[in-house]
């Protein structure tokens, strides 16, 4: 899926993932914040200002762990 669908399933509280990520990585968004596996909570324009390439634009999924 796209950047932008990622964003939008992580609003509605699903975990994504990205093709760059390792096997137990996801992400989701609670309240401003997206939150990752680890329990951080990252800045969304922060987060995504590290993430420009447009490898970044394209390869989420629904993380259901592999």
């Amino acid at each position: 899926m796209t950047k932008q669908d990622a964003i939008n399933e992580m609003k509605l509280g699903f975990k994504i993932s990205h093709r760059w990520f390792s096997d137990n990585e996801w992400m989701t968004i609670e309240g401003n914040k997206i939150l990752t596996e680890e329990g951080y909570k990252h800045n969304m324009n922060e987060f995504w200002s590290y993430r420009t390439d447009k490898s970044w634009d394209e390869g989420y999924y629904f993380f259901e762990g592999k």
